[in-house]
């Protein structure tokens, strides 16, 4: 008994120290730069890299609603009296369309707006042969000289109905609003590669950290208060994610533990990542397949992006930081700085000027989402006047036996 008692205080002793010291080497682990500590600001970064070259696509088309108005346009014109199609003919060949340098339009009669519209319009009804056959299509020739009347009276309003609508100031501001996916495009690669296209895998045109590469990982990336010259989402993504020839250890797997992104890349020695490097960091982002993107998905990604920064009494971090600085040692972090945001001030959206950019963008998608909205409408209220204007018994019925004088294109000049 007197041998088991310290026996058994030496067996207490020992598994006291052995906690104590996996505590310590658990704490050490912890505050190393281990395998995916930054696999949450890769997905956030990706989410953008993913869409940019020519992978996204507009979620909503731009609509057209011009031949909608371009077919009450001309079932006008066809129902118009011959001398109203006369203001359209050449003097010098009835067949041809007027030349309005030649022979100007008379002033004062609001022609110069719908000029346009109607002589598209009547281009095709210059011939007596297409205009007999337009006619006969709309049964026009089959009326009396009262119905046909009344009928041009009706189809004169509603083609004035649908060129205010196709003209008016919500109508301009809609499709001023509407972008192309070119210019989507564009602009995410922008705020990626700081180009306006996606570069191939040799980089050829993309100039990393702006071509003010320096001699250091921590000058290129940034410390505890400095930032580097990493200025697109791609630089961010490279920092936080490529090893280097003095840590190609769990650095190299910081953003993925089962693909490591270690490389060769030496600052001191050549302060530049080679293609080759920046093309290994590239593909721990999917970026097969295309997504329709609209301005809602944009902002979320955007937000993905903003919460995964790292507020500091002095400055920020995205990924990995422990102390001093992001240049991949383990005991410093694997991290890319961002100055002008602390834990009191800055709005991450704002201060980043690659994520200024895509704000930009999320508001001129949001805007082209709403103008292809009111176009279209504009278009199925267009359709539906045509339709109407084909309704010859409501027609007959509604309009009034005279047509008024003014400038709708139902009468001659």
């Amino acid at each position: 008994m007197t041998i088991s008692i310290p026996m058994s205080r030496k067996v207490v002793h020992v598994s006291v120290f052995a906690c104590v010291l996996a505590a310590l080497q658990a704490t050490k682990i912890t505050a190393n730069v281990a395998a995916a500590d930054n696999a949450v600001e890769r997905a956030a970064l990706c989410s953008i890299i993913e869409v940019a070259g020519n992978r996204a696509k507009l979620h909503d088309q731009e609509p057209t609603f011009d031949s909608e108005l371009q077919v009450v346009m001309e079932f006008n014109v066809t129902a118009a009296e011959d001398g109203w199609l006369a203001e359209f003919r050449s003097p010098d060949n009835p067949e041809q369309p007027r030349d309005t340098n030649k022979h100007k339009l008379p002033q004062a009669r609001g022609w110069d707006k719908r000029w346009q519209h109607w002589q598209r319009a009547a281009s095709n009804l210059l011939k007596p042969a297409s205009l007999k056959a337009r006619r006969q299509h709309y049964k026009l020739d089959t009326l009396s000289e009262q119905q046909r009347n009344n009928v041009r009276t009706a189809i004169a309003r509603l083609a004035e109905e649908a060129f205010a609508e196709a003209t008016d100031t919500d109508t301009e501001k809609a499709l001023s609003d509407i972008i192309t996916e070119s210019t989507l495009q564009k602009e995410l690669n922008q705020a990626v590669y700081g180009l306006e296209e996606e570069p191939d895998s040799s980089f050829a045109a993309y100039k990393p950290f702006n071509a003010q590469a320096q001699n250091s990982r921590e000058g290129s990336c940034g410390t505890d208060t400095a930032a580097g010259k990493a200025e697109t989402l791609f630089d961010a993504l490279f920092c936080i994610c490529a090893g280097d020839a003095t840590n190609n250890g769990n650095a190299g797997k910081a953003c993925k533990a089962d693909d490591s992104a270690g490389s060769t890349w030496n600052p001191s020695v050549r302060p530049a990542p080679s293609a080759e490097e920046m093309e290994t960091v590239r593909k721990l982002c999917n970026r097969q397949g295309e997504t329709k993107l609209t301005a809602a998905d944009l902002n979320n990604r955007i937000a993905t992006i903003a919460n995964v920064v790292r507020r500091g009494a002095t400055a920020s971090h995205i990924g990995k930081f422990l102390a001093t600085n992001g240049n991949g040692v383990q005991t410093n972090g694997m991290c890319v700085t961002c100055t002008g945001i602390t834990d009191t001030t800055g709005d991450v959206r704002q201060a980043l000027p690659c994520l200024q950019k895509l704000v930009q963008t999320a508001e001129k998608l949001r805007k082209h989402e709403v103008g292809v909205r009111h176009i279209q409408a504009a278009k199925r209220s267009l359709k539906a006047k045509y339709n109407l204007a084909q309704e010859k018994e409501y027609l007959q019925l509604s309009a009034p036996a005279a047509a008024p004088a003014g400038t709708s294109g139902a009468e001659a000049a």
